[in-house]
């Protein structure tokens, strides 16, 4: 290929990766938690990761600005369910190609992979794709 890559056969590399669901959200809508769920006027983060875990959330990782969910796919809508009872409309939710293991990469092949996705989400051709790299 131009990137110096080549492409697999169909499903030569699915035995990396899991089908999960994956819910993403801006942090910030958490400070306007609906409190219909708890008496408690001081519902917190950490109550808020442990409702999202009692109805199926099985990994939560967060930075600064953004929350994703990793759920079992049979527990997405649980989960989603549970966002809606609290006011909460999260950016992306479905059902996505996880890494089971994900690789460090050096900065150059960063560049180059950021650039080969570049390419990828303008191709016509490309409906959606999936990386190990970390």
């Amino acid at each position: 290929s131009d990137r110096g890559g080549s492409i697999g056969g169909a499903g030569s590399v699915q035995w990396m990766f899991g089908l999960w669901g994956v819910i993403r959200m801006e942090k910030s809508k958490i400070k306007s938690l609906s409190r219909a769920e708890s008496r408690d006027q001081n519902l917190n983060y950490d109550d808020f990761e442990l409702m999202l875990i009692e109805n199926g959330a099985e990994d939560i990782v967060s930075d600064e600005n953004e929350i994703e969910i990793k759920t079992k796919v049979e527990n997405l809508q649980k989960v989603l369910n549970k966002l809606k009872e609290l006011v909460i409309e999260p950016e992306s939710s479905g059902i996505e190609w996880v890494a089971k293991e994900k690789l460090p990469v050096s900065p150059e092949i960063t560049e180059k992979l950021q650039n080969l996705f570049a390419d990828l989400e303008e191709h016509d051709d490309v409906e959606d794709y999936f990386t190990n790299a970390e």
